[in-house]
């Protein structure tokens, strides 16, 4: 059995991510096939990512674990206040502003690149293993 080196990996997977992004945009945007092979193959990627996390956060403090917890906190509630709002939308009665159809295409766009689901589930795994140690 040989050792691997979990920074080898980690490094590997980081760069295979990079490939796979560079690829999304050299690829034709009508070859919808392969841009949905990419954007799996993207987010597999990102899940294996994750889980290095995973892996360390076992050994950390109740007080780290309070302080990554705020952090996480506070990038989801960063993300949410930057989204743009439905007022920005043309129907508020004063003309102009931007047509709420691409409004909201522009805040799903950024609900997705922002990693909500793996923010998510950082948090909800932070959280039971802080309960986990407050409760030992």
């Amino acid at each position: 059995m040989t050792f691997t080196d979990p920074a080898d990996s980690f490094n590997r997977l980081l760069r295979e991510l990079d490939e796979v992004q560079r690829a999304l945009v050299d690829c034709d945007p009508t070859d919808f096939g392969r841009r949905q092979d990419l954007k799996d193959r993207e987010t597999a990627l990102r899940d294996e990512i994750r889980g290095f996390s995973h892996e360390w956060t076992d050994h950390l403090s109740i007080d780290q674990l309070r302080r990554r917890i705020k952090e996480v906190e506070g990038q989801l509630e960063d993300h949410f206040g930057n989204r743009l709002s439905h007022t920005s939308g043309g129907q508020t009665g004063f003309g102009g502003g931007l047509d709420p159809k691409y409004l909201h295409a522009m805040n799903r766009a950024m609900d997705k690149s922002g990693d909500l689901e793996g923010k998510r589930a950082e948090l909800r795994r932070l959280k039971d293993q802080l309960a986990r140690l407050e409760d030992a």
